[in-house]
């Protein structure tokens, strides 16, 4: 029997979370004044995502702080909310019980932008070449 399509671009799509975040969290941890933030579990229960969704919010806003140019600012602000609009999403996805392609979609395109911008701060403060 084949398997689902959306089904496996599903589970390739929280594959890919965890691999952003961590890469936001990475970035975060190694600015000049560091945000930590808990390791992405996609198998965390309510009890441990609405803190970690929370803090990684908060990052966000700490982000001002930083004394690096705003062009480094605003993208990783808007790396962070690219992500929890991708956590968001696949609340919906997880409601819905099958995931629509035009969602998986916007979903995999805000998680390449969330990575391109993330990892563009990395590379331009050579944050991961120690």
């Amino acid at each position: 029997m084949a398997e689902n399509p959306e089904a496996k671009r599903w589970q390739e799509l929280v594959d890919e979370m965890g691999v952003v975040y961590n890469l936001i969290r990475y970035v975060l941890l190694h600015l000049p004044l560091k945000i930590e933030l808990a390791h992405f579990d996609k198998d965390w229960d309510a009890e441990d995502v609405v803190p970690a969704l929370r803090a990684l919010n908060r990052a966000r806003l700490l982000i001002d702080d930083q004394p690096i140019e705003d062009r480094h600012k605003q993208l990783l602000k808007e790396a962070i909310l690219d992500w929890l609009a991708v956590y968001d999403l696949s609340a919906i996805f997880m409601m819905a019980g099958d995931p629509l392609a035009c969602r998986l979609d916007g979903a995999e395109h805000l998680l390449r932008r969330a990575q391109f911008a993330a990892g563009t701060v990395a590379y331009n403060l050579g944050i991961g070449r120690e």
